[in-house]
Order: structure tokens, then sequence, then C-alpha cells
């Protein structure tokens, strides 16, 4: 089936409809005849549709699409047709029989003899409208019941009395005055059902794999650090002060995918409201907030409970009311529990613990709930709600309900896990002894809510909701206070507060609900099942030991950076983007047709493996491993001063000159101790302006002081390393060289170079490549907004700051005085920041945590001897960023 014309018309609201603006929503209609205009009060698909005539207009308004080759075709269209209007429709060939038919809003399809069964709407509403064509016969086709369906309503069939040859041409147009809409019209070479409008593709609006190191406390960084798109906030997480936070935080006791933590959602008192501030109580339930679009939307995560998680209150024993406040959405919150079978069993609640929900009736196929990895799937049209449950990465039997009509609105949601008591509820006034009121009388008497007249005497009275409205004020259930007495009762909320509350478990020695655990959240922005999450392998970061893997099209984004042991591995047509970095051990390994981009850089002891058709860009860093022989000698830095320069004039041919000087420093103009003395150049250059000057010569001072080694040659013998021959063979100039595992004579850190060329010898026996280079130090310049990493060149340093005190060697605190320029950040006001490499007098340090400024002094804790040097330090040595920004030229 080939298209041969087509168009949405779509367009702005009210605009007539032309030959021209036809073009800007698919192929251009041929002829516009009467009054037709853009109508966004009905779509099938897309913003808007065409309104032939309507009221107050007269009839015979119409559109042509263009002539169209002969032969089997077929025509489709969705249709609204007012209950007093009719459409004619006519394709016509050059010769032949025409086929003609009128849509009418009575419901009648009027045709050129033929058969007929059904009846098209007689109210207005849409449906899809094929009309089929062959060399023979003709087939009218109408999809009511469902426009998108494939079973018509309405199927007419007929004989054309001669086979048309020619081309086709073609229109429709309204009879009479009420109107009528078209829209999505396609024509095709087949006699066959073009189909329905085919539905947009969803977007994935938030994708958030809830993952984080093991133990770690859920935080609104963590969640931006395990996000693929869109934004998922906690609240209520991390109660200070009560001895039991964090409240949410991550745990690989349950997992999605093996090697992953889940989020741990701790059963807190209450959903909403303060801490009780009295060292003891968990407070409000930790929730992990996001957004939802307008319908139509989709939402998918993962839930698990422990065993035992709804028998956890002796009070009760219906499991069928001990239910889960799992995800809210809007008004109203999905809650599951355990039927009597055993399986799991939902339903929609109001915010009111004590409101009647909504009721579903339960399909699919029954699984436990209990002890299980369940995914669940939420999906709504904006007219109906459908649920979805399955077992894991299960696909084909889920537990379902349909909640036709209830549409929960999408302006609060978030996941909660919050376990409640249904119909758990105490009346005030009962007029007998209720042995459940003595127990909540002596809860609250334990907890410091004295009953003085009465005590736990198992009747509701104004003492027992007076101790409740002092319960609630405290623990933050504000909004419950004075609804305790006359007319009222305790519900499940406040029941449900004093049950979980720590101090009454410490008191009572009573028991307390599981954690919840959930993962892999994922909104989009269509009624259609998002199905299971992928397994990390395109372009996730996995557990500290672990690192990216990316398989398929997967790319790692640009300044990925998986930590500890890990690696980047990639597959089929996958490829890092510009400056992907792997710390320690970790290597990257490319496979298939995939390529390396330019800078990718693996730091330690790994390397790059490559395979199949691979390619590796300019600008990828060689690693070669001393250690592990892969350096021929003589390999020795050369301590000279071959290329300091710091004094630079630079002169535009035909214009003015700049001069830059390097006046402090170890390399600077000072006479010695202090300096090198003067070494000055000057320089002519071809440059577009005298503005470019000051920039060139202060550049060329920057490259020429430079306070490290020069490591000349670079020897590498393949004759005997086969395994390394296409990684150096494939070098150039401008390559980064990273020798690792440096001798141990030689300070105990990478040395980085740039190859600026390179000598190969081949013999019978031998296989040389001598690599020239420079330091690469002074290319290593910083990016605005990339990551700050701890030893990275992405940190502005400050204008001077030094020791206020003498430090000994490993001595992990001290005091800095900044004495001039801004204070440096404060650990507590910019925790993500931490930590940061410092050097001092030669020896590298972590910085761990800086404290606010207290007048020109700073304290910083450090973590000592980063570099493997370890020695004490004078008061008044500078102390400045181990990789401070340099900013390119």
């Amino acid at each position: 089936m080939a298209v041969v014309w087509q168009n949405t018309l779509d367009g702005s609201d009210g605009v007539a409809v032309t030959t021209t603006n036809s073009a800007d929503h698919g192929d251009a209609l041929a002829a516009v005849n009467g009054t037709v205009v853009y109508d966004t009060s009905w779509s099938a698909a897309g913003s808007a549709s065409i309104l032939l005539g309507g009221p107050g207009v007269g009839s015979f308004n119409g559109v042509e699409p263009p002539d169209w080759p002969t032969g089997t075709t077929a025509w489709r269209m969705y249709l609204r047709v007012a209950s007093d209007d009719a459409l004619d429709i006519a394709m016509s060939p050059d010769t032949g029989s025409i086929m003609a038919a009128t849509v009418r809003g009575n419901g009648d399809l009027d045709h050129p003899g033929g058969t007929e069964t059904g009846v098209l709407p007689t109210d207005g509403s849409a449906f899809r409208l094929e009309i089929l064509v062959d060399g023979t016969a003709w087939t009218v086709q109408a999809y009511v019941t469902d426009p998108d369906g494939t079973t018509p309503d309405v199927d007419a069939t007929g004989t054309l009395a001669s086979a048309p040859s020619g081309d086709w041409s073609a229109f429709i147009e309204d009879y009479s005055a009420g109107g009528v809409h078209a829209d999505e019209m396609v024509i095709t070479d087949t006699a066959a059902p073009v189909g329905p409008v085919a539905p947009p593709p969803a977007t994935i609006t938030t994708d958030n794999t809830l993952t984080g190191a093991d133990g770690a406390a859920v935080t609104d960084a963590t969640l931006a650090a395990s996000a693929q798109t869109g934004t998922v906030t906690v609240s209520d997480a991390n109660n200070t002060g009560t001895g039991l936070s964090p409240q949410a935080a991550y745990s690989d006791t349950q997992q999605v995918f093996s090697g992953q933590t889940m989020v741990r959602l701790w059963q807190c008192n209450h959903r909403d409201g303060t801490t009780r501030d009295d060292g003891l109580s968990a407070g409000p339930q930790p929730k992990l907030a996001f957004s939802i679009p307008g319908a139509p939307w989709a939402i998918r995560f993962y839930a698990y409970f422990p065993a035992g998680w709804n028998t956890w209150n002796e009070q009760y024993d219906d499991l069928f009311n001990e239910r889960c406040w799992l995800v809210r959405l809007g008004d109203y919150a999905l809650t599951v529990y355990e039927t009597g079978s055993g399986n799991i069993g939902f339903r929609m609640q109001p915010l009111d613990l004590d409101a009647a929900g909504v009721n579903v009736s339960l399909g699919g196929s029954a699984h436990a709930l209990n002890d299980e990895l369940i995914r669940v799937e939420v999906l709504c049209d904006g007219t109906d709600t459908t649920i979805y449950t399955y077992l894991g990465q299960d696909e084909s039997t889920p537990r379902t309900a349909t909640l036709a009509g209830f549409a929960p609105s999408a302006d609060a949601n978030n996941l909660t896990g919050y376990p409640f008591t249904f119909g758990s509820y105490l009346p005030y006034g009962n007029g007998s002894f209720d042995q459940r009121v003595a127990d909540y009388q002596q809860k609250l008497i334990d907890q410091g809510y004295p009953a003085p007249e009465w005590g736990a005497d198992g009747f509701y009275g104004d003492e027992m909701a007076g101790q409740w409205d002092a319960y609630a004020a405290d623990v933050g259930l504000d909004s419950l206070v004075g609804t305790f007495g006359a007319g009222g009762g305790a519900g499940a909320e406040i029941l449900r507060a004093i049950d979980v509350d720590r101090s009454t478990a410490r008191v009572s020695g009573s028991s307390l609900p599981t954690s919840v655990y959930v993962g892999y959240l994922a909104v989009a922005d269509t009624a259609a099942l998002i199905g299971p999450a992928e397994e990390p392998s395109d372009g996730v970061v996995v557990s500290p030991a672990g690192g990216i893997v990316l398989g398929g099209t997967a790319q790692a984004s640009r300044n990925a950076r998986p930590a500890s042991s890990g690696g980047i591995v990639l597959g089929g047509s996958a490829s890092p983007r510009k400056h992907v970095t792997v710390s320690a051990s970790g290597g990257i390994t490319l496979g298939g047709a995939a390529a390396a981009s330019k800078s990718t850089t693996i730091g330690a002891s790994g390397g790059i493996v490559l395979g199949g058709g691979v390619d590796t860009e300019q600008g990828t860093t060689l690693f070669i491993d001393y250690g592990a022989g892969h350096v021929s000698d003589p390999f020795e830095p050369i301590d000279d001063d071959q290329h300091i320069r710091n004094d630079v004039e630079v002169k535009r041919e035909g214009g003015s000159s700049a001069r830059h000087v390097q006046e402090t420093g170890p390399l600077s103009v000072l006479p010695p101790p202090d300096g090198v003395g003067v070494y000055d150049e000057s320089v002519t250059l071809n440059v577009a302006d005298d503005d470019q000057l000051a920039d060139q010569a202060a550049w060329r001072v920057h490259l020429g002081t430079v306070d490290e080694a020069r490591y000349p040659q670079v020897r590498v013998d393949l004759s005997n390393k086969s395994f390394l021959v296409d990684d150096v063979t494939s070098r150039d100039s401008g390559d980064w060289l990273r020798v690792i595992n440096p001798p141990e004579w030689l300070p105990p850190r990478d040395i980085d170079l740039l190859i600026q060329g390179y000598t190969e010898t081949i013999s019978v026996f031998t296989w040389n490549i001598v690599f020239n280079a420079s330091d690469a130090a002074a290319y290593t310049v910083g990016e605005v907004y990339a990551p700050a990493t701890i030893g990275g060149p992405d940190r502005a340093d400050t204008s001077g700051s030094r020791l206020w005190t003498d430090i000994t060697a490993g001595q992990a605190s001290f005091d800095v005085e900044v004495y001039d320029g801004p204070p440096w950040i404060a650990s507590a006001a910019l925790p993500g920041e931490f930590p940061f490499d410092i050097r001092v007098g030669g020896e590298v340090m972590t910085v761990t945590a800086a404290a606010a400024p207290l007048g020109d002094l700073q304290e910083f804790t450090v973590v000592r001897s980063v570099n493997g040097i370890s020695k004490p330090h004078t008061e008044g040595t500078a102390v400045e960023l181990a990789a401070p920004a340099v900013v390119a030229l």
C-alpha cells in the first residue's frame, strides 16, 4: 500500500481553508468550494479538523484532493455529520463508473446499489469512513463503535458498472446547513482499509531509575543523578533529630535488576505534617514527587511489599482493610491490599482515609502481593482509568481493573507507600465499654497525654477528645484538631499515627510496619502501557564497582563518570560522546561499529579495548602502562629550560603589539630563587585585529610556564606487544598520551603528554614507535557549566590564600587565611560541590569540608597525601586549587 495523497487538515481555529494553507498540513488540496474553515472544537487526531458549512451557512461547501493515477484505490477520512446535514462523496475516473455515496446525519448511507449492513451515527458522533475501489467493485465501511478499531459497524458493497481508467478525481461537500466535520484524509493505491490514524509516539516525560548508593539518603541531588529525563523530588525523607533518619534511603535488600538498589520508604506515622520534637517520632511519610502531563497519561513503577507488611498491627486481623496508600494521583491515591486468597487487590482512595474508596472490578490474572516485585502501570485517557499490575518483567498476565468515567486530576502526585487501616474509626460518645477505646486511651497516656479524671476507662468522652487534640497538634496533624469531640471521632489518620509512632513502639513494645520499596519510575504522555524497564545496558550508571554499559545505538552522555573500578562497555553502533571519563581501574570496551569520540579518556589502569569495526576519532587518549612493560627505555624526565617563556611580546603585521609577563611563581621573571629570570620572546602573528594580541601573549606565557618536567620521547616496541598494535598505530599528532603506573622513582601520578609527532622504524625483528611529546597539562582547560570534579579543571581558583599557622605531616584540619579576593565555598551551603583537590607546598590534598568564613579564616578538613607527598608546611604557604580552571585561547 502506497499513500498517493494525505492531509491532517489541521489549522488555526476559524481560518478559512485554502489550497495554499492546506499544504502546511500535508499534500495540498486541489480546490476549496464555498465556506470551509479550520475548527479546533473537534479533531480525530492532531489539533483541528475542517468544517464544511455549518449553521447559518448555505449548502454545497466542499474540498477536492488533486487527481491521482487510476487503478485500485482507497480513501479514508474521519467524519462528524450533524443530524440535519449530509455529506456527498464522489470518486470519478476519467472513464468508467463513478463511485458516489451520501453519508447522512440521520443514520442512512446512500450508495449506488449493492448491499448494506449497519447504521451510521444519528447524534453527530465521530466515525471513520473507508471507501475502497478495485477494478470491478466498491466497498464503503464505517467504524462507529470504535473509530480506531478493526471491525466496521456499517459495511456496504457493490459492483462497478464499468472498469475505471485514467486518473481519479474526487470531492466531498455538505448537502445541507447543519455542518460536517472532516479530518485526517488519506488516499492510497490499494483497495484495502487504510486503517486508523497512528497514535502519536509517546513521550517519556519522567524516567528515573530511583537507584543510588546502598544505605545513602535519598535527596533531590541523588534523584537528579539517577534521572534519565524529568524531575523527581523527595520530601520528608530525612527527619533530623529523630535518631531514625534517613526515612527514605537506597537499599539493595530488594532489587529490580541485579546489583541495583531501590528506594526504601520507611513507615512513618502520618502522611503530612511536622515531626514531633521528642527525638523519637518518625514524623511524616517520605514522598517522591513527580509531574504528570494533562490527559492522556501513563505512569509505571515497581514496588515491593515484604511479607508481613500488613500484619504488624495487633489491633486488627482483617487483611482486607489493611491497605497501602501507594501512589497519590491528585485527589485520590491508588491503594493496594491483600485479598482473602492472598492476591493483590486495589482501589482508588480519596484523600480522606475514612471516606469510601472507588471500588474496582478486578480482571485478568490473579497474582500474589506480598514478597513479590510488582510492576504497576496506571493509564488515563481523560475519561477512564485502567490499572495493570504484573509480577516483575512479565508482560502477558496482568491483574487489571478499569474505572469507567473516573479520571483523577494530576496536580499532586507522589510515591508514598503509606499503610493504614481502612474503617478503623472510634466514634465519640460510645455508650458502653469498648476495649479498643481503652487501648488507645492507654497509648495516649503512655505518650504523655494524661487522662486524670477517667483514665483508660474504655469510654470515649471529652477527656479523650482533648487527648487526641493535644496529640494531633504535637505530631503535625493540625487539620484534625477539633474534630475529635461531639459529632466526630478518631479516624484512620490519627489512629494510624499513634499506632506507628516510634514513641508508642518504645513504650509498649509493639511491632512496627515494614518498609515498602519502589524503583524505576516513568511517566508518559499517552494512555498506553509503558512496559518493563530496560535492564541497565544502555547508558546507565551502575553501582560503584560497576561501570557504564552501552548497547545498540546508546551513547554515554557528556561528562559521564562511573566511579571506582567501573568501565564503559560499548556494543553495536554505540559511542561515548565528548569528554567521557572513567575513573580508577575502569576502561572503555568498544565492539561492533562503535566509535570513541574525541577526548574520550579512561583513568588509572584502564584502557581502550577495540573490536569489530571500531574507529577511534582524533583526540582519543592512548594509554601506555609503564608498570606492565609497555614503555621501552630510556624513559626519563628532562628538567630543563628549553620551553620556558615568561615574557612574551606579540605583534600584528601592520598593527599594534601586546606584552604579557609572568611576575610571580617559580617560573616567573624574578631572579632565582624566587623565579628563573627573564626568558623573553617576540613573535609576529597574522591575527584579525589588535584586540587578540593580549590573549595571544598571555596564552604563550601560560604554555611557557608549566612547572613540569619534560618527557620528550616515549618509545614503544611493538614487535612483542601485538595487543598494542591497533591502539598505538592509530595515534597521530595532537592526540593525548597518558603513561600510567610510572617508575617508582617518579611522583606517583599519571603522566599526561601531547603527541607532537612520531618516528616509526620497522625491520625484520623490530617495530619501534617513538613519540615526540610535550607536557599536556597546559592544554587541560576548564569548561563553562561542566560538572566540577574532585581534581578536574573546572573550578576557578581564589585570588590569594595561605596557611594561617604551621601544620604537621598528616594533620587533617587547619585554618586557611584568605588575604585577597572572595572566600572559598562552604560545605554547609554547597555540599554538592565537595570534595575538591588543593595543592599546598607541592602536596595535593582533598578538601572534604570547609567551614563558613570567620573573618578572613576558614577551617578546612582534608585527606592528605593524595599525590604521594606528605610533609609539614609552614605558616604562609600558598593554598591553591590543585587543578584550577584555565581559560583556553
